[in-house]
């Protein structure tokens, strides 16, 4: 036998447990400070009860499906994250040349807000 066939690839479990793990120990710690926190504050400035460490367990898991975090970066709904382009239209404009990259940026002048926002100041003098 060859040393390569000896060697076995670790199971996708066993290098995603670890992540697993620490995710689920940062809810916990994460509802803790959201329980502390809450309990010092709210009460006394919004005259609302106190929470319980379940109670707060809750409300993370309600604003992280309010916000639709679930998703892992570069999933289904998340097409870039951050400010700027999304990446495919980064790498589609570092390909093109001078002129395609004018073309494109009429083209954007001309769908957004008819090209009034982006016109020069000497063509919009006569618009108003």
């Amino acid at each position: 036998m060859s040393m390569e066939n000896e060697r076995r690839e670790p199971s996708r479990f066993k290098m995603k447990a670890p992540f697993l793990i620490m995710k689920i120990a940062f809810l916990f710690i994460g509802a803790l400070v959201v329980m502390l926190l809450w309990n010092a504050l709210m009460p006394d400035i919004f005259s609302l009860k106190e929470l319980s460490y379940w109670q707060s367990v809750g409300l993370l898991l309600l604003a992280r499906i309010l916000t639709g975090n679930f998703y892992k970066p570069g999933g289904p709904r998340m097409a870039h994250r951050g400010f700027g382009p999304p990446r495919h239209l980064f790498e589609k404009w570092k390909t093109m040349t001078p002129e395609e990259r004018d073309r494109f940026k009429e083209e954007w002048r001309k769908r957004c807000a008819g090209g009034k926002r982006f016109r020069k100041s000497d063509e919009t003098s006569d618009l108003k």
